[in-house]
């Protein structure tokens, strides 16, 4: 299907429908639709709603970032539609104000986000990492020795800080 900038998921925003059958530009232009669609050779100008169903076996042998002894087997299933008469029916078609509202929501969220981005950067606050900040690295080998279960959480603020060399910073402080 050809882009049109007023175009957003098979609907003109003015609520002129381009449902494929005719040119975008004929819309776009305000020439009246044909009373009729006219057929595109082999294809039907109504279609069946019937909603696929498909399933699949496989086994996968890498879970969490890490190789497994066995694979293991495990099977799912999905539906697909055909037509924008199938997402109407099944009610999993938005509206155009839900539409408007995921566009503007996702405007609005990155212009923040790279707003944000340069602030922090012109006033040289940098992001903490495990290789940048003591603290942090502290906390995770912390964390790393309290999920063995072997050691109490004494134990393992002691042995994380004579590990790496590092003290604990005041509890108030952070």
């Amino acid at each position: 299907m050809n882009y049109h900038p007023r175009r957003r998921f098979g609907v003109f925003l003015d609520g002129a429908c381009c449902n494929g059958l005719e040119s975008w530009y004929s819309v776009a232009a305000g020439i009246p639709a044909l009373d009729k669609p006219r057929r595109r050779r082999g294809l039907k100008t109504e279609r069946e709603n019937k909603v696929k169903e498909f399933s699949k076996n496989t086994s996968t042998q890498r879970a969490y970032n890490r190789n497994l002894d066995t694979k293991v087997p495990f099977s799912f299933k999905w539906k697909i539609y055909e037509s924008e008469d199938e997402l109407v029916a099944a009610g999993a078609q938005l509206t155009l104000k839900q539409q408007l509202k995921v566009v503007n929501a996702a405007a609005k969220q990155t212009a923040r986000q790279a707003s944000l981005t340069a602030a922090l950067d012109a006033a040289g606050i940098v992001r903490p990492t495990i290789e940048n900040d003591d603290q942090l690295r502290l906390k995770n080998m912390y964390t790393v020795l309290m999920s063995s279960k072997r050691y109490s959480e004494d134990e393992a603020r002691e042995l994380a800080s004579n590990t790496l060399g590092i003290e604990w910073a005041d509890e108030d402080g952070d």
